[in-house]
């Protein structure tokens, strides 16, 4: 059983977590709206500002689930999937991006938040796989090369 045994299926579960995650702050999109306010309780819903940030929040999280799913695609296409340290980096990445989604939703963070962690969870990570899918075989060696066959004996 090889590093990649194991990397593979936690970079597969790391994502599939990330997009529950995304799902879960859009469930909680109103009180996380309602955080950017000094009182929360008597903020107008049909106000220009709620709007705004509520639309913001709506489209980090929308974008959150098209890099997540472009990741996902990009795994199963198995370009970089023998790529260890690269692997163990995404799912470092997308680890601590769970949490801090998770937390998002929980303690009702403002809004504005969410797109320093994108940027940096999903964006960056989404980078890395893209870099990693057209240069890969440059910089860490193609994961399928043939060895030279003997001549002779």
């Amino acid at each position: 059983m090889g590093t990649h045994d194991i990397l593979i299926p936690s970079k597969f579960i790391m994502i599939v977590s990330h997009y529950l995650a995304c799902f879960i702050a859009m469930g909680t999109l109103e009180e996380n709206v309602r955080a950017n306010f000094l009182s929360p309780n008597s903020v107008d819903a049909s106000s220009n500002v709620y709007q705004d940030q509520r639309d913001g929040l709506i489209a980090c999280i929308i974008l959150s689930i098209i890099c997540l799913f472009l990741e996902l695609v990009i795994l199963f296409l198995g370009t970089t999937m023998f790529y260890n340290m690269h692997n163990f980096i995404i799912i470092c990445f997308h680890s601590v991006g769970v949490i801090i989604y998770c937390q998002f939703s929980q303690l009702s963070w403002p809004s504005t938040e969410l797109w320093y962690y994108w940027a940096f969870f999903i964006l960056v990570p989404l980078s890395l796989e893209i870099f990693s899918t057209c240069y890969g075989g440059i910089i860490y060696g193609s994961p399928f090369q043939r060895k030279p066959a003997r001549k002779g004996n």
